[in-house]
């Protein structure tokens, strides 16, 4: 078999203006920990194949799952970046996915689930790629997203469908809904509500017609270590640590100084918000009151990867600082210190000595990146 592309190099440098900027949080020193790639997998079958659109990776058993919803395709991927198995194809039997294949999740039991929105159900492989079973999966108040396992559970987060009248109360107001993560079992015999989020709506529209759209808030993000889920609050650096059963088990927090939006982005958005006003006005026929809301600062937590003890948290404040993001390293949920990935690389699942990343060429052709990461050497 022939060896994955890829491509060695030393660990991304830090600017040195950046650096000195998160020299010191909370009293405790920050470090850079290093990383160092070990492969980059251009395409499932060697030279001349791509991606189409990872949606979803999942890590276990020896094994990296990477599901390739474009091309309606499961893959395992060893230790060395060689392909063990190929699943799936388009279509709607069993074992085939459509084109709204949302993440791969790898249970506790050691099952491998695949949710399917445009089959309408949750298709659940063993981990040589053999097809078991699939059971049916109505959505209902909501999107579902961020699929993640919680012992032999899996959990995902339900984002409220928009809705032509949100909220009655007057522009200016900062009504707030609930996001759900929700549990169910494999069986597709039982599902509950796990734990409810405050989220605020993009949009929300009064009697009168009067609009409020929220410009540039994230939603909270989620992960899950197999034990324990951890869930971010939307504005603020603090994230929820909770059991099986929603039971709030533990807080990790981090005193960081808010960045203001930057004035380029603020002033883009607000050309985006008058496009968005004179275009519904046309449509319309009359003029359309729109109030826009612009988030305070930059988000500080954006992006949750959890696993085997590790923590990542990509934080929002320094997403544009020399083209990096900067994640936050948390160990048993004590904070060790930072790394520093290219704005191309999102990670996806984390283990004892690695990360998987998803990395995004020049031209939006997405690679399959393994990283191993270490601590700073001891002086």
């Amino acid at each position: 078999m022939s060896p994955p592309a890829h491509a060695s190099r030393p660990g991304f440098p830090l600017g040195a203006a950046l650096l000195a900027a998160l020299a010191c949080f909370d009293g405790v020193a920050a470090q850079e920990w290093s990383t160092e790639r070990e492969f980059l997998l251009t395409g499932p079958a060697g030279a001349g194949s791509y991606w189409g659109a990872i949606s979803g990776v999942a890590v276990g058993h020896g094994s990296i799952y990477v599901l390739d919803r474009q091309e309606r395709r499961l893959c395992a991927i060893d230790d060395e970046g060689h392909v063990v198995w190929t699943t799936g194809r388009a279509g709607a039997g069993p074992g085939e996915f459509s084109s709204v294949t949302m993440a791969v999740v790898l249970t506790g039991a050691g099952e491998l689930a695949v949710p399917d929105l445009g089959n309408a159900r949750i298709a659940v492989f063993d981990t040589t790629g053999r097809f078991e079973r699939s059971h049916p999966f109505a959505t209902r108040g909501g999107s579902p997203i961020e699929w993640l396992a919680l012992g032999d559970r899996i959990v995902y987060a339900l984002h409220p469908f928009p809705s032509p009248v949100l909220t009655a109360s007057a522009p200016g107001s900062s009504d707030m809904t609930t996001r759900r993560y929700m549990k169910r079992s494999l069986s597709g015999a039982d599902e509950d509500t796990l734990l409810r989020t405050p989220f605020s709506p993009p949009m929300s529209v009064a009697p009168d017609g009067s609009m409020i759209l929220r410009m540039g808030a994230p939603p909270p993000a989620a992960a899950s270590d197999g034990n324990s889920l951890y869930v971010a609050a939307p504005d603020r650096y603090e994230i929820g640590v909770f059991d099986i059963d929603g039971k709030r088990t533990g807080t990790i927090r981090r005193d960081v100084k808010a960045v203001a939006v930057p004035a380029e982005r603020r002033a883009s958005l607000e050309r985006q918000a008058e496009e968005l006003e004179r275009e519904m006005t046309r449509q319309t026929g009359r003029r359309v009151r729109i109030t826009f809301e612009y988030p305070s600062h930059l988000p500080a937590v954006t992006h949750l990867v959890a696993g085997q003890g590790w923590l990542l948290v990509r934080r929002g404040d320094t997403a544009a600082a020399d083209r990096k993001w900067i994640c936050d390293i948390f160990r048993n949920g004590d904070y060790v210190g930072f790394m520093a990935l290219p704005q191309g690389v999102t990670v996806k699942a984390v283990t004892a000595a690695r990360i998987i990343a998803v990395e995004q060429d020049e031209n939006d052709v997405p690679a399959l990146l393994v990283l191993s990461f270490k601590p700073p050497a001891r002086r």
